[in-house]
């Protein structure tokens, strides 16, 4: 199930039980995400990771779909499979577009029908994640011509550096793939 052992459903108490319990019912799902039972041996720190992302989230001022394809683009593009589909998932529940219109934009090969600050977000969060060191005024400028604040520019900044590591610790710890994501299978193409 993944590479580190696991807590079993039927065994966690206390804050993993409460994290198990508010994971599946945000989901619909019977049973909690996979990534939700690898991290069970330390959900103390999986909490404080949590609140982290969540607290860069707020501030940044970004709605759940610019954040979701900025995700999106991350974990694709640092092949997380795992996180990639079932973001996806989430990206096509809370946009309505059809499947195929998600893997599509997923895979960068249709940006068309996206906001100007979708695409400037979308496009900085690739290049963070893959080439940091190559961030420049320029791409700081085009987030304040989409409205942002600067306070909301450096929670998105704090936020793109979080989402970077959405992807790293899946694909560390293993988790098998959730059966609720697999109609987005083939947005992982690596």
């Amino acid at each position: 199930m993944s590479f580190v052992k696991t807590v079993p459903v039927g065994e966690a108490q206390g804050l993993l039980r409460e994290q198990y319990e508010r994971f599946a019912k945000s989901l619909g799902l019977a049973e909690p995400p996979n990534l939700t039972k690898a991290w069970s041996l330390q959900p103390e720190i999986a909490k404080a990771w949590l609140d982290f992302g969540h607290l860069a989230m707020d501030r940044s001022g970004l709605s759940n779909k610019e954040i979701e394809l900025m995700l999106t683009r991350i974990t694709h593009r640092l092949k997380c499979a795992y996180v990639t589909r079932n973001h996806a998932w989430i990206l096509w529940r809370i946009t309505g577009w059809t499947k195929r219109r998600v893997i599509d934009v997923v895979r960068k090969r249709d940006w068309s029908g996206l906001s100007n600050r979708e695409k400037r977000l979308v496009r900085l969060a690739d290049k963070i994640c893959a080439r940091s060191h190559r961030t420049n005024r320029r791409d700081i400028e085009g987030l304040r011509r989409s409205g942002l604040t600067e306070a909301q520019i450096t929670a998105a900044l704090f936020l793109i550096g979080w989402l970077v590591s959405d992807a790293v610790i899946p694909n560390t710890l293993g988790p098998a793939p959730d059966g609720f994501s697999q109609d987005f299978s083939s947005a992982v193409d690596w």
